[in-house]
């Protein structure tokens, strides 16, 4: 049953709505919207009215056999219109959480999520499948929210604290998504960047010193042994002379 309702959910989204944003408010908990805009067609009132029940996680859109709901008491996606709008929501908490979802993974053949200790990023390859299962659309639109540091980014375009990257199904190649950022100001992360660099030489000098002492040892104890060579040799040699 996995992917059964986010395809359900996607299938309605890209093969029937004229434009599509995706959102992730990272500073508003991990908000997620997506805004969903009918082309003025008979569908739009299909799409306005969806309602269908998706839990946010994948893992749990497991479907009771008997009732036909989720199994379990699990986190849904809200829907909401206006002006003419859909609006799919969902709030994830923290990076942690927000990684677990599929919505944001599913267009990319690899999205690889990484939480450092100083920073949050996400790196996707360039192969973007969502014009592959839904050829009916043509521009899919991708945007992060942050008063956060970034640290890098290779959005297409930034206005403010937004960084957007748009999908043309017309580009002649598709592109990557590299997002990075980080919960400490520009200053402090600079500095622990520093201080990390900086203990991180003086780890490499420290093994250099070691091995360099350790080659020492080695050279004094081979020294000292020839020397101890020579003595005995010597003294075996003034015993049989005399």
């Amino acid at each position: 049953m996995k992917f059964k309702y986010l395809v359900l959910l996607l299938s309605i989204v890209f093969l029937t709505a004229c434009s599509v944003d995706y959102t992730i408010d990272i500073d508003r908990g991990f908000r997620e919207d997506i805004i969903i805009t009918p082309d003025g067609t008979s569908q739009d009132s299909r799409i306005l009215s969806y309602n269908q029940k998706i839990a946010i996680y994948d893992d749990e859109n497991i479907e009771d056999i008997e009732t036909g709901g989720l199994v379990g008491n699990v986190e849904t996606y809200k829907y909401r219109v206006s002006n003419n709008k859909l609006n799919v929501s969902a709030k994830y908490g923290d990076f942690t959480s927000y990684i677990k979802s599929s919505t944001f993974k599913s267009c990319f053949n690899k999205a690889i999520p990484t939480e450092n200790k100083n920073s949050n990023r996400i790196d996707t390859d360039n192969i973007f499948k969502c014009f592959d299962d839904y050829s009916n659309f043509n521009e899919i639109t991708i945007k992060f929210v942050t008063t956060k540091y970034v640290i890098e980014h290779n959005a297409d375009a930034v206005n403010g604290d937004t960084y957007i990257w748009t999908f043309k199904k017309t580009d002649p190649k598709n592109k990557s998504i590299i997002f990075e950022y980080t919960d400490k100001s520009e200053k402090d992360y600079k500095k622990s960047k520093k201080n990390s660099s900086t203990y991180q030489r003086n780890s490499v000098q420290n093994n250099k010193d070691e091995e360099n002492v350790k080659k020492n040892n080695t050279l004094l104890f081979i020294l000292c042994l020839f020397l101890s060579f020579l003595i005995i040799f010597g003294i075996m040699v003034f015993r049989k002379k005399n």
